[in-house]
C-alpha cells in the first residue's frame, strides 16, 4: 500500500487506504477509489514537507459518486425527520470532537492562519441547526394563515443530491 506517515503542526497524519476501511463503510463508498485514479502528493505550503498522498478523481469517479449519492438519497428521503436529525446531530458531534485537528489540517493544506482555519472548520453549528429543523419542521411542517378562510401548509423535505467543492 501507499502510505505516508508524518507529523506537522501538531497533527499526526496517516493516509488511510480504502482497503483498510471497515467492510460496512466500503460497501457504499466503493466509488472513492478507482483503478483509474492517480495519486498526487499533498505538501505543506510553508515548508514543502510531504503531508500525504491523495487520490485524484476524474470524470468517471465524479459520476460514480453522484450515482451513489442518488441511490442513497432514495433511502435518506424516506427516513423520518427525527432519524435524519439524529444523524446530523451525530455528524455535528464528530466535527466538534475533531474541530481543532480539522482546523490544523486546514492550516497545513492551505497555509491560512490557525484562527481563520478554526472559524472555517466550524460546520458543527450549521449541522446542529439543520438537525433541529429535520427533527421539528420536517416532521410537522408549518401552518400559515393567508386569509380568514385559507392557509398555506409548508412541509420541508429532502429535495435531492447537491455537491460542494
Amino acid at each position: 500500500g501507499r502510505e505516508v506517515r508524518g507529523s506537522s503542526g501538531g497533527v499526526e497524519m496517516r493516509e488511510r487506504r480504502f482497503d483498510e476501511m471497515p467492510q460496512d463503510a466500503r460497501a457504499d463508498l466503493s466509488f472513492l477509489q478507482s483503478p483509474q485514479s492517480a495519486m498526487r502528493e499533498k505538501r505543506f505550503t510553508a515548508t514543502g514537507e510531504l503531508l500525504c498522498l491523495v487520490d485524484e478523481a476524474g470524470a468517471e469517479e465524479v459520476d460514480d459518486a453522484v450515482r451513489a449519492a442518488r441511490e442513497g438519497f432514495a433511502e435518506w428521503s424516506r427516513t423520518p425527520g427525527e432519524e435524519r436529525g439524529e444523524v446530523l446531530r451525530r455528524a455535528a458531534g464528530m466535527l466538534r470532537e475533531r474541530h481543532e485537528e480539522l482546523a490544523r489540517l486546514e492550516v497545513l493544506d492551505t497555509g491560512k492562519p490557525l484562527r481563520e482555519a478554526l472559524s472555517d472548520a466550524g460546520g458543527a453549528g450549521v449541522l446542529s441547526l439543520l438537525a433541529g429543523h429535520a427533527s421539528t419542521t420536517c416532521v410537522r411542517g408549518s401552518h400559515t394563515p393567508t386569509s380568514p378562510s385559507t392557509f398555506a401548509y409548508t412541509l420541508r423535505e429532502p429535495l435531492g443530491v447537491c455537491a460542494a467543492i
